[in-house]
């Protein structure tokens, strides 16, 4: 795919590194996603939003204004042409935590100009810190460390993706789904056993669409021949399974499920528009809850 043919959204990433306690609340999930994004919302409703006492935010006459609403609640904008349908837009973030040797890695990616919202996230981390009983011991931008005794450096690195590119040195590529995958086809949630190559980008390109028109400029590539040549690969090697996750809803005081697919999938004949975009998608993930973390893959 050619430059001028690619998504152009600015995005960052942040690691936030965690000690955990052995008692920390964290620890209690084999995908610690829903309940660390929980927690995050939680506290961040108590210290960035405008109206507190306020539950639904689409109420507020804030809420354009409003860090919290902006970061949390992304209530689509009255003048926007698409997604006429819906009353909310993609976050303008993705969080993916995981956990290694009693230390939880929260990687944060921001788009466009909620990039310069992310001391937002840390200051709601710091305050939750002796709650959820852990200890921030590390925050990078990229690669940099910005974290300087208890506050952050704010000249955080930026890249764009049209910058983002991937060459293909065999007739093979694999995916490796880190976090469940949630992708519907027809009305239907795909499972591992009828996952396609066209249900991946398919999904990966309307998202991509979708954040560079609220968070980038505008994409508008050749959907339908893109679509098309998604049919041609062609699955050669498959171990995917089910992870049952499911996470307690306060809006509707019930468990939902958020389940997807995890493991690994190989394809072959995949068309070269689709190198840059899938390695793009490292970033931004795919699919349904992905400000939970779902939908992080990486290309093997």
């Amino acid at each position: 795919m050619e430059k001028e043919d690619a998504p152009k959204i600015n995005f960052s990433d942040f690691n936030i590194k965690l000690k955990l306690s052995e008692d920390s609340p964290f620890l209690k999930s084999d995908f610690p996603g829903a309940i660390v994004r929980g927690s995050v919302m939680f506290r961040a409703k108590k210290l960035l939003c405008a109206n507190p006492k306020l539950f639904d935010c689409k109420k507020c006459i804030l809420a354009e204004k409003c860090v919290y609403a902006r970061l949390f609640e992304t209530i689509r904008p009255k003048n926007a042409e698409i997604m006429r349908k819906y009353k909310e837009i993609p976050r303008p973030f993705v969080l993916t935590p995981t956990i290694k040797n009693g230390e939880m890695n929260v990687k944060i990616t921001l788009f466009g100009e909620y990039i310069g919202y992310f001391p937002y996230f840390f200051l709601v981390f710091k305050s939750i810190e002796k709650n959820k009983k852990f200890s921030v011991i590390s925050v990078k931008n990229f690669e940099k460390e910005i974290l300087q005794g208890n506050n952050i450096a704010s000249d955080f690195d930026v890249k764009n993706t049209s910058s983002v590119t991937f060459n293909l040195h065999s007739k093979e590529i694999t995916l490796k789904f880190i976090t469940p995958l949630r992708i519907k086809s027809n009305g239907k949630y795909v499972n591992q056993t009828n996952l396609k190559f066209e249900h991946i980008a398919k999904n990966l390109m309307r998202r991509l669409s979708l954040l560079s028109y609220f968070y980038g400029n505008p994409w508008k590539p050749d959907f339908k021949k893109l679509a098309e040549l998604s049919t041609k690969a062609e699955t050669v090697k498959s171990s995917l399974g089910w992870l049952e996750v499911e996470r307690y809803s306060m809006r509707q005081k019930k468990y939902i499920g958020m389940g997807g697919i995890t493991g690994n999938i190989t394809f072959v004949n995949v068309a070269k528009p689709f190198f840059n975009l899938l390695k793009i998608g490292e970033y931004t993930h795919i699919g349904k809850n992905t400000s939970f973390g779902h939908g992080y893959y990486k290309i093997e």
